[in-house]
């Protein structure tokens, strides 16, 4: 009786309830059985449907978890656009991508339990900053506060600034390890990729790029973000089987008085430029436009895109790899005639080098800068049913867009 009791004080329910009274959305609990729940589709929600999902969980928390219609303003839904626009979409991945679990049935068998994040949702029309978005969470999903005592404390204000899906999740977890006596992990690859939620289609029998692009990446956002920890993957506990990779160590570290410091700098300054200062590429520049190169075009969703562009673009030209010159021939006497004068231009560079940036702009693409594209592109003229993979016409336009604005760097 005595045990049941102590569960009771320390489950994810009362810990959150407890934290909202003295922090309000400042700090989110997150039960650990909610990270367990995987995507029957295999493709989890985005970035910012995440972080929706996450401020909802405050909110319900603020609201003691009882089964009923919560609200939550539009304001606090944006986090880079200035408009409504995306936000019904992002409501809706919600309250349509179907998560699973393995369960116990009231009757205790062996079952497979099936629920959306968001079981309804009521938005008001009005776009204005006050307008309000309703929602009702899955009883169920209520339901796992009451009996888990593991749980993840995220920072709010911390969780928002993420750019990656991938950094979020490594963010999100690493508040659940950083507390711990032995805050470390050891994964397979196949065990990184489900912890990231990679899709299926990325980086499939590939580790450079699961370990570079994924990873990585996350590592250094999380490192950069995080207001008290700090992530290790230790080079020297990579282990393989010849040249297969069977596993890697993630270490959880708290961060030293200094690092929080920066941490807490960086949360205070403007998230302009904040990934150009996360790579460390900052430069002081004086009365000089902003200077961009391809690796930023993932992030340039302030250009707008018109209807002409994104409708009827030409495929940018394509061109050929130049054959091997041929032996010179001694010259003859006399006017060279005007084809052999053509033949002998080189290839205009201009055109080639915006093509190699735009090809580079579309291997740089996670799937939430696509989801991101892709909102922007329909938003701005383009048919619904617009692919969500961007071409190379699009990704085109968009480095020939910054060269004339004067911010591309070459």
């Amino acid at each position: 009786m005595a045990d049941s009791e102590e569960i009771k004080k320390t489950s994810a329910r009362n810990v959150a309830i407890a934290a909202a009274d003295d922090f309000g959305w400042g700090k989110i609990i997150k039960a650990s059985e909610i990270f367990r729940l995987r995507p029957v589709a295999k493709k989890d929600v985005g970035l910012a449907a995440s972080k929706l999902f996450n401020l909802m969980l405050g909110v319900a928390a603020v609201g003691k978890f009882e089964d009923k219609l919560y609200s939550i303003a539009k304001r606090d839904i944006r986090r880079s656009h200035k408009g409504n626009e995306r936000i019904d979409d992002i409501v809706l991945e919600l309250q349509t991508t179907i998560y699973t679990a393995p369960v116990l049935s009231p009757r205790g068998k062996k079952a497979v339990f099936r629920a959306a994040l968001v079981s309804s949702t009521i938005t008001e029309d009005d776009i204005s900053d006050n307008s309000l978005i309703y929602f009702r969470l899955p009883p169920d999903l209520l339901r796992i506060y009451d009996r888990d005592t593991q749980y993840s404390e995220l920072h709010g204000p911390t969780l928002v600034k993420f750019d990656s899906q991938y950094a979020l999740r490594l963010y999100e977890i690493g508040r659940m390890m950083a507390k711990r006596e032995h805050p470390r992990m050891r994964v397979t690859p196949e065990e990184l990729r489900d912890m990231l939620r990679v899709p299926e289609s990325s980086y499939r029998n590939n580790w450079d790029g699961l370990y570079k692009k994924a990873l990585l990446v996350a590592v250094n956002e999380v490192n950069h973000t995080a207001e008290d920890f700090l992530v290790q993957v230790p080079e020297n506990e990579i282990r393989r089987s010849g040249r297969k990779v069977m596993s890697l160590l993630i270490q959880f570290m708290k961060k030293s008085p200094a690092q929080q410091e920066a941490a807490r700098k960086e949360a205070a300054a403007s998230e302009v430029g904040r990934r150009v200062r996360r790579n460390g590429t900052a430069e002081v520049v004086v009365d000089e436009p902003e200077r961009l190169t391809a690796d930023d075009l993932p992030f340039m969703s302030d250009i707008p895109l018109s209807r002409e562009n994104v409708r009827d673009a030409e495929p940018p030209p394509k061109f050929k790899k130049p054959k091997s010159p041929a032996a010179k021939a001694t010259p003859s006497k006399g006017p060279q005639p005007k084809a052999a004068v053509k033949a002998a231009k080189a290839e205009p560079a201009g055109p080639l080098v915006m093509d190699m940036l735009a090809s580079d702009y579309l291997d740089t693409l996670d799937d939430d800068s696509l989801s991101d594209w892709h909102a922007i592109a329909v938003d701005n003229g383009a048919p619904s049913d617009t692919p969500i993979l961007p071409t190379m016409t699009w990704a085109r336009w968009v480095v020939d867009e910054l060269d004339k604005a004067g911010r591309l760097g070459r």
